[in-house]
């Protein structure tokens, strides 16, 4: 147990204070050492950027739904908003996941800060979808979205 301890300190050593005081306690209650494994690969995977209220970039923000859509499609999530919105343009939720799979489309801004967090559209030719990430940037939340051809670029 005490080499795994120092493992895990080790491999935490550019992570937040919060997660080294999160690894000893989860050490501490890990009976076995497959969960202490567990813990470890979850806290590796912490960001030490909220990206729900820090801007980046338009090509940080494209490569990041990227990876949430290829690595993470269960963290995308539709508000009630955008399936009304898609709903209104007699799309789906298909067309909107085409949006954000498509390699032609495009960040057409560099963000807006709205109700909390950074939110960014996402456009290709016929449509355009708003999505903000969670904090630790792993998951997506569709805020709205719309067809170009009936409401243009808003």
């Amino acid at each position: 147990m005490a080499g795994a301890l120092n493992t895990v300190i080790a491999v935490n050593t550019s992570a937040r204070i919060v997660s080294k005081i999160f690894v000893i306690s989860t050490l501490l209650l890990c009976p076995r050492q497959e969960d202490i494994y567990d813990k470890i690969s979850s806290i590796v995977n912490m960001s030490p950027v909220d990206y729900k209220t820090v801007k980046i970039n338009s090509n940080e923000a494209r490569k990041r739904i990227a990876e949430v859509v290829a690595k993470h499609p269960s963290r995308v999530h539709f508000t009630g908003h955008a399936l009304r919105a898609l709903a209104d343009d007699g799309l789906t939720t298909t067309d909107a996941w085409n949006v954000l799979k498509s390699p032609s489309s495009k960040i057409v801004d560099e963000g807006e800060y709205k109700d909390g967090s950074w939110r960014y559209r996402l456009s290709t030719a016929n449509m355009v979808a708003v999505v903000a990430f969670e904090p630790d940037g792993f998951g997506l939340n569709i805020i709205t979205c719309w067809d170009r051809r009936k409401r243009g670029t808003r």
